[in-house]
């Protein structure tokens, strides 16, 4: 994601909302499963 200037170590705020518009960065969790 550096890309996107999102680097190792930098801390992200993160709020739960169930649609996320198109082209948005997104942190998703499905189950015990991480994705990103």
């Amino acid at each position: 994601m550096t890309g996107a200037r999102i680097n190792n170590g930098d801390l992200l705020l993160i709020r739960k909302q169930r649609e996320v518009e198109n082209s948005k960065i997104t942190a998703v969790l499905i189950g015990d499963e991480e994705v990103s």
